[in-house]
């Protein structure tokens, strides 16, 4: 398709550009009335621009055709939107239903549809002629159709500019202003159109209706920004006054009704026709009321029940001052009527109420004084408990936690005897004591023998630092003395300074006395249930936490032996042979030196140099065990990290860590998989005698890999076929992770050991 722009076509361009943005101020204020309608407006202008500029700027006459049936979508439909707006705008919104805006578009919409279908029929135009003023126009021969919707459009924009003229005059201040721009806005295209229509143009075929909308678009521009169209829209009379709660009546001054709202038709029981009459037909009651010219005054209705209203009269007057006729304005004060005469009868019977009460309540006032007595003597008496049970519960609270801080003593690695010095530190505490002490039972000897003890002077120690055990064995309950003077028990018999009560109880184990825990006051006291139960208490957790820290110092002990024989073990196996190599490599390169063979020397040296380096390897795997950290310490990467840097790197092997895509993984996880690593690359230190070696920690979507590959000799399956010790460890190993262990390996060929395990989805 051919185009020819001239400045016509850009003019129209640009009042489409101006319409786009107009409407779209306007729709951001659609909420606004009239905002909406204006915005269809502009886009519809926009429309019709933007197709006229298309259809002058086509060059054949099909193609501008084509464009002004485009245009027409615009064309027709702009006059209806224009009716509408202006029907908004002056507040006629009973011509707004959807019934009259559906019969409003039905004569744009037909002739949409004829100028479409204009080939056929010819209603539309009848003809194409070129224009002769040369500027690639065309001016079309307009049919029948053609005027009939012409009538309907000027009949639509005439009844527009009518609303918007009558809201001129009505309208006062910046809404005058507001509809004189609309108003003006709306005569330039006008004026152009019908200087087009009725082939008055100096052109011929040139419509410029679109370009003067461009400077409708500035004028409606200048309107919002500069006279706040919508944003100050004119409230009409119809919606103050008819939609008001108070019912309005206006009379002029020969007392006649000129106007009334539905509020005060209803509240007079009259109808609009009472318009025009004078008041005294119209509604006597107000008539009666109107004897003085402004103020208010109360009507009642004869109705059943009798209604009230307060009728409220002023004077209208003009813009200088003279009188134009009274204003009343009726509010409907039954509902406040009744309330006053409910609350007069109410405060009727209070008041008697009230006398009857003051009689009834001067008697109780005096009864209550006496229960208020009554009650502080009470009350006192209650709080007195309370503060003996909130000192008694601060007590047992401190003497708890006296307990628990014993029982978690249990979780420290102490020594049996820093142990006991301890726990009994925190009994003597709990107990409010002075001393205290902690026998054990020596069941050899039959004697309560002194473990620890606090507080005591040396010669009292001394005095009890054995004691017999026949009344613990025979009696295993607690023992309260509350004068150590006068007892005749076993502490009878030693002298203790400055001790006079004393307290005991049993340390049990299982059931069975194993010794006997004793607290010591400098005074004269009386035991309670609860202390006793206390001290019972801790004396039962005392032997459990103590057995328990003999138990852990054995299994020390255990284990520092199954270690020591585990290294010696380790040196016979692995360094004692190595060096004992060492030393037959050194005999020989020793004979073949002295008998001259030294073609054969080099290699006795190779030999010595090969045990040396095997012999340093296994000193340093034995060292890195010896310091090696616990794996729930540090993480798996962490730990592999370590090794290869304390063992094979060191060894002058070439070591490599490869972590790929691995995330936290489970403690235990780690602990398997670190054993794992370890056998493979111990076996491939020891024995493989590897000079590279390759450890690959990989995660993939769901599994967890691990892969120690090396270059060393090799598994001679003819020799292993099952494999030795550490091998069937890691199968069993990767069995309890639930995972898969594969072994790939030739004899000078070296070894690859993978691990593949699955996570639990």
């Amino acid at each position: 398709m051919d185009w020819h722009f001239t400045p016509y076509v850009f003019g129209y361009f640009v009042t489409a550009a101006i319409s786009l943005a107009v409407a779209f101020v306007s729709w951001r204020r659609r909420t606004v009335p009239c905002g909406a309608s204006l915005a269809w407006i502009m886009l519809a202008i926009a429309q019709w621009s933007f197709a006229g500029a298309l259809e002058m700027a086509a060059i054949s006459i099909p193609a501008k055709v084509f464009w002004s049936q485009v245009a027409y979508l615009g064309n027709t439909t702009s006059p209806v939107l224009l009716l509408i707006f202006a029907l908004e705008y002056t507040h006629q919104r009973n011509w707004l239903t959807p019934r009259k805006i559906a019969a409003y578009l039905v004569l744009p919409l037909i002739t949409i549809a004829m100028a479409v279908t204009n080939a056929w029929h010819h209603l539309v135009w009848t003809s194409f002629t070129p224009s002769p003023s040369g500027e690639n126009l065309i001016v079309y021969g307009n049919g029948a159709w053609f005027w009939i919707f012409v009538a309907y459009a000027y009949a639509a924009l005439s009844i527009s500019i009518l609303l918007i003229v009558y809201a001129s005059i009505r309208f006062k201040g910046t809404y005058r202003r507001q509809a004189g721009m609309l108003l003006l806005g709306l005569l330039v295209p006008v004026v152009w159109n019908v200087m087009y229509v009725f082939d008055l143009s100096p052109i011929p075929g040139l419509d410029v209706t679109p370009i003067a909308f461009a400077i409708t678009g500035w004028i409606l521009a200048l309107s919002i920004f500069r006279f706040h169209l919508l944003d100050l829209v004119p409230v009409a009379r119809d919606a103050i006054i008819e939609n008001m709660r108070d019912g309005v009546l206006v009379l002029d001054l020969q007392q006649r009704v000129v106007d009334i709202n539905p509020i005060a038709q209803k509240s007079l029981g009259t109808t609009p026709a009472i318009i025009g009459q004078p008041v005294e037909q119209a509604c006597p009651l107000i008539a009666s009321r109107l004897a003085e010219p402004e103020g208010s005054a109360e009507i009642v209705l004869d109705e059943n029940p009798p209604r009230y209203l307060d009728a409220n009269v002023s004077w209208l007057r003009d813009q200088h001052g003279r009188a134009m006729g009274r204003l009343v304005v009726l509010r409907d004060i039954t509902r406040r009527k009744q309330v006053d005469t409910a609350l007069q009868e109410w405060n009727t019977r209070l008041e008697r109420q009230v006398a009857e009460r003051t009689a009834e309540l001067q008697a109780t006032v005096t009864r209550l004084q006496a229960e208020i007595a009554e009650r502080e003597r009470v009350e006192t008496a209650l709080r007195r408990m309370e503060e003996m049970l909130a000192q008694r519960v601060a007590e047992q609270s401190r003497q708890l936690a006296t307990l628990y801080d014993v029982i978690l003593l249990a979780g420290q690695s102490l020594t049996v005897q820093k142990m006991q010095e301890q726990l009994l530190a925190k009994v003597i505490g709990a107990m409010n004591g002075g001393a205290g002490c902690i026998h054990e039972l020596d069941t050899a000897q039959m004697a309560l023998c002194v473990a620890a003890h606090q507080g005591l002077p040396a010669d009292s120690v001394a005095s009890i630092q054995t004691m017999s055990a026949h009344g613990l064995l025979q009696d295993p309950v607690p023992r309260a003395v509350q004068n150590l003077a006068a007892d005749s028990g076993a502490f009878a018999l030693v002298g203790l300074a400055n001790l006079k009560s004393y307290l005991s109880a049993p340390i049990n184990l299982q059931d069975k006395p194993i010794g006997m825990l004793t607290v010591f006051w400098a005074t004269t006291r009386s035991f309670s249930v609860e202390d006793i139960a206390l001290l019972s208490a801790m004396a039962d957790q005392i032997g459990v936490i103590v057995e328990n820290a003999r138990l852990r110092e054995r299994g020390e002990q255990m284990a520092v032996l199954q270690e020591r024989r585990r290294l010696a073990r380790d040196l016979h196996d692995s360094v004692t042979q190595s060096l004992h190599s060492l030393v037959l490599s050194a005999e020989t390169a020793e004979n073949r030196l002295r008998l001259g063979k030294l073609d054969r020397l080099e290699q006795s040296l190779d030999q010595l140099a090969e045990s040396a380096r095997q012999a340093l390897k296994e000193m340093r795997l034995l060292l890195f065990e010896l310091r090696l950290a616990s794996p729930d310490q540090i993480n798996l990467i962490e730990a592999l990290q370590i090794r290869l840097d304390a063992v094979e790197r060191r060894a002058g092997i070439q070591a490599e860590l490869i972590v790929e895509g691995v995330a936290n993984l489970p403690k235990t996880w780690e602990r398997e998989l670190y054993s794992v690593a370890m056998e493979a690359l111990n076996n491939s230190l020891r024995h493989a005698r590897a000079t590279q070696v390759s450890v690959r920690l990989s995660g993939v979507q769901n599994s967890v890999g691990l892969e120690i590959t090396d270059n060393g000799k090799g598994i001679d399956s003819r020799e292993k076929p099952m494999g030795g010790m550490g091998l069937q460890t890691m199968a069993e190993r990767a069995e309890r992770l639930g995972g898969a262990l594969s072994i790939t390996s030739a004899p000078n060929a070296g070894t690859r050991i993978h691990l593949r395990i699955e996570e639990a989805k």
